[in-house]
């Protein structure tokens, strides 16, 4: 297809970004003492923890990116720096796993902040190479512009519907599927709910973990206090994010250059996000055995972004949207019912309205709560109760074709 070109590349930082930030890690001086007495008690008002961020310090001095390198470069994992007139960005980078299924479903991930693609690791195998009796997906999982490898937003105007439109023609126009399906959580949602609205002729079905549909227009506090338990423990956590969890937002929104060239070289970035880890873990019961993967998980990303220099960029896009998209756009909106959308509900997640809010929002034709927790981030600590979702909703409402175009 003229107008485009796939580089295909492999994950290989440069001996001196590496031995750079462990340079700066390894000369970081921190205070004496947390910045009262009692703060490292009470995150939710403080912010980090001084221990957490001693930990945290430790842990990536000692992390053998090499190693983690390899895992990244896997054979069964292609990955390409596509360039194309139509996506009217320089370069987008995505991981593509495509299954040898002919019957696979094109399946879209889109991660959020401060996270990457390689959230979704435990993800690859079980949904490309699934038993028989399983649906199959070939699973394209973009950087979002600015993290990573991907190139940054390239003006002030670029916008969520601009970064939805990206992805609806890197799966059509660029890799060449008719219809496909996606999933997301976070700001992986907040770019797919634009996606769910504006390009529902070739997505074909969306998978939420997280979706802050408002009050719906009418809703009495009669229908309030008859929102069953799950939906009233949904709505409570959501209730306490906004009001306690959003002090990064507001900065992200408002002074995203000030902070982001404060976090852009050094430690600053690993204070800044360690907060948000370490919250979201106490909100989701991590089973203990799987405390410390999770937590590793997590940090790595700190990684990703230094050594691609794109701590300051990842935040742009909280700029970029405003509340008009991360939330608003989430409620009903005039003339647009969108693709029909399932929603996992993991105990514990933070972005998430109760089942009739959302369902005044768009076309809900699925949904399953998990009590047993999960939260913000389902797809490290509970992988197989994510893919066990995924599987039964497109296995139960996928009708679309997927071809694959014969460059890839």
């Amino acid at each position: 297809m003229a107008g485009y070109s796939i580089l295909e590349t492999k994950i290989d930082i440069p001996q001196d970004e590496i031995d750079h930030f462990r340079q700066m890690l390894t000369i970081t001086r921190f205070p004496a003492l947390p910045i009262v007495p009692g703060a490292d008690e009470d995150r939710s008002t403080y912010g980090t923890k001084l221990s957490d961020f001693k930990d945290a310090k430790e842990r990536l001095l000692n992390f053998d990116w090499r190693k983690f390198e390899a895992e990244m470069n896997r054979k069964d994992v292609f990955y390409g720096n596509i360039s194309s007139s139509k996506l009217k960005v320089h370069s987008e980078f995505s991981a593509i796993m495509r299954s040898k299924r002919a019957d696979a479903i094109p399946l879209l991930i889109l991660h959020g902040w401060p996270f990457s693609f390689w959230e979704y690791k435990y993800l690859i195998e079980p949904l490309t190479n699934p038993p028989a009796e399983q649906p199959a997906f070939h699973v394209v999982l973009p950087s979002l512009p600015g993290i990573f490898l991907s190139s940054i937003i390239p003006n002030k105007q670029h916008s969520t519907p601009d970064v939805a439109r990206v992805f609806n023609t890197l799966m059509v126009d660029v890799l060449g599927y008719q219809t496909y399906g996606a999933h997301g959580g976070d700001f992986g949602a907040i770019n797919l709910r634009q996606v769910q609205l504006n390009h529902a002729d070739t997505c074909e079905l969306i998978h939420f973990t997280g979706f802050p549909a408002p009050r719906p227009a009418g809703f009495t506090d009669s229908d309030m206090a008859n929102l069953d338990e799950v939906d009233k423990r949904v709505l409570g956590k959501s209730v306490a994010f906004q009001t306690l969890g959003l002090g990064y937002l507001h900065m992200q929104t408002t002074e995203v250059a000030t902070l982001g060239y404060a976090l852009y070289d050094g430690v600053g970035m690993v204070s800044w996000v360690v907060s948000k880890y370490r919250s979201l873990m106490s909100s989701c019961k991590v089973p203990e055995e799987k405390h410390e993967q999770v937590w590793m998980d997590q940090l790595v990303n700190v990684l990703l972004y230094q050594y691609t220099h794109s701590s300051h960029t990842s935040m742009l896009m909280y700029k970029q949207s405003g509340r008009k998209y991360i939330f608003e756009a989430f409620g009903k909106q005039p003339n647009k019912q969108g693709c029909p959308m399932g929603i996992s509900s993991f105990d514990g997640e933070i972005m998430l309205a109760p089942q009739p809010w959302i369902k005044a929002a768009g076309n809900l034709i699925y949904y399953k709560h998990h009590p047993e927790g999960g939260g913000h981030i389902p797809a490290l600590v509970l992988p197989e109760e994510l893919i066990e979702d995924l599987r039964e909703f497109f296995a139960a409402n996928w009708t679309g074709s997927s071809r694959l175009a014969s460059h890839l």
